[in-house]
């Protein structure tokens, strides 16, 4: 599956600090350990490809879905 989001952030694209913010925010925002956010492309790049692994509890994310869907 597939999902899409627009995640904005105010910090400084240099040394990694903008991708970090932005898995902090999604992990947060997904209630899950940063550790189970994984950056897979977009390094350099405004467009990131993340996945996270199977930990996440499935009610909370889908109850999360259907609250803010895109």
């Amino acid at each position: 599956m597939i999902l899409h989001y627009k995640v904005k952030t105010t910090a400084v694209a240099d040394k990694g600090k903008a991708n970090s913010t932005v898995i902090s925010l999604l992990s947060e925002y997904f209630q899950i350990k940063k550790n189970a956010v994984h950056l897979l492309s977009g390094i350099i790049s405004r467009e990131k490809y993340l996945k996270w692994n199977k930990v996440i509890k499935i009610k909370a994310f889908l109850n999360r879905l259907l609250i803010y869907p895109n």
